[in-house]
């Protein structure tokens, strides 16, 4: 398309497309899940001589990674419980490939694994542990350190640190015919097109 001659009416027209079986478009964010029903899309820009245009893809349909072929970094290619899409999950990598390493992962990770050592070694109360995200610190006696009890915030880690994706498990808990999308610390559910309702129960619209 580009170089190609457009009348002014058609400068800035969106154009979508369906993706291919097995192909997505992908959120551009962590965990990077699949949109259900998303199509891949274009608009159509003038260039610099304001007579030629060409098409900017701006929503990209992509392979799933078992038809890509896989992970990268020998990341694992699998389908998670109540999904139907292959995809990819990181461990100190990021993108929906797991093509970009994840230095602040490694970081967590190596910090995280330091503090469990020294618990073996050194028992901590409630005044020097700092639970984030509303965790609430658990004090103990005997020889059991303190800790964070990060149930109901959405988050989870040693400091309730890690926000979870609660669309992993069960679609979040939204109806089957609803979109699970993951939010920091929560989640949201959407009634997918053609129903109707709060995204934990929807249902079919007749016409």
């Amino acid at each position: 398309m580009n170089g190609s001659i457009f009348s002014s009416i058609e400068i800035g027209e969106t154009e979508e497309t369906n993706c291919l079986p097995n192909y997505y478009v992908f959120q551009n964010v962590s965990p990077y899940l699949p949109i259900q029903d998303a199509k891949g899309e274009a608009i159509c820009l003038l260039n610099d001589d304001n007579v030629t245009a060409s098409w900017n893809i701006i929503q990209l349909c992509e392979p799933s990674c078992s038809l890509r072929g896989g992970c990268d970094n020998n990341q694992t290619c699998a389908k998670p419980v109540g999904e139907t899409i292959d995809r990819c999950f990181c461990a100190g990598y990021l993108g929906k490939y797991c093509d970009t390493i994840d230095a602040a992962g490694f970081l967590s990770f190596f910090f995280l694994s330091f503090f469990d050592f020294l618990l073996s070694y050194i028992l901590i109360g409630c005044d020097q542990l700092n639970c984030t995200n509303n965790g609430v610190c658990i004090d103990t006696t005997g020889a059991t350190a303190a800790y964070c009890n990060c149930i109901g915030t959405g988050y989870d880690g040693n400091f309730c640190e890690n926000d979870i994706n609660e669309c992993l498990t069960n679609n979040g808990g939204c109806d089957s015919n609803a979109i699970c999308t993951n939010e920091i610390g929560s989640f949201n559910c959407k009634c997918k097109n053609g129903y109707s309702g709060d995204g934990f129960i929807c249902i079919g619209i007749f016409f």
